[in-house]
């Protein structure tokens, strides 16, 4: 099977790639930045249009869509919001218009409120479920909630399963002492 990875010269995407590799999937990593180093097919394209996005994801299984711009505070709003969603929009529906088998969308944690601030964001209960209300405080969550809409609304007209995991934080192990606390071990 080929799966198309999204955001594979991100600090997610280069280990999901690795494992999906070592699994013996076919992989194309697709990144609007240049990427070494990955062992698979690479395509540099930053998913803003359509048809490009359709032809990449030609022939493909599966997409896991890992690209966005990776957090609040790396881009302006309204970058972060235009990005984030255009690409999600081109990605899911190119994949339900190229027949994929499925969707994985990587969501954020900031769709329920969490912040950067950790005074500003109480849960309104624990543990959380998929019920928990949705209460963004900037523009990096509210594309990560517009896209998880997306992605079910694509999901309702198509039939094509989507997944959205609701990511928290991926730290590379070389910035793991960076962290309070103890280091974690692999």
């Amino acid at each position: 099977k080929r799966i198309v990875v999204t955001g594979g010269a991100g600090r997610l995407g280069r280990y999901v790639i690795a494992d999906l590799i070592d699994r013996e999937y076919a992989v194309t990593a697709v990144d609007i930045l240049p990427a070494s180093g990955l062992n698979c097919e690479f395509v540099q394209s930053d998913r803003g249009d359509h048809g490009e996005v359709l032809r990449i994801l030609g022939g493909a299984d599966a997409v896991l869509h890992l690209g966005a711009v990776p957090g609040p505070t790396v881009a302006s709003g309204p970058t972060t919001f235009r990005n984030n969603v255009l690409s999600t929009y081109n990605v899911v529906s190119a994949a339900a218009e190229a027949g994929l088998s499925k969707v994985v969308f990587a969501s954020s944690l900031f769709t329920v409120g969490w912040a950067e601030d950790a005074n500003r964001y109480w849960p309104e209960y624990v543990p959380m479920d998929e019920e928990h209300p949705l209460t963004p405080y900037e523009e990096y969550g509210l594309s990560k909630v517009v896209g998880e809409e997306i992605c079910a609304a694509c999901s309702r007209a198509t039939g094509m399963p989507t997944v959205s995991l609701r990511i928290t934080n991926v730290i590379q192990p070389e910035k793991f002492e960076q962290l309070p606390g103890s280091t974690p071990t692999l």
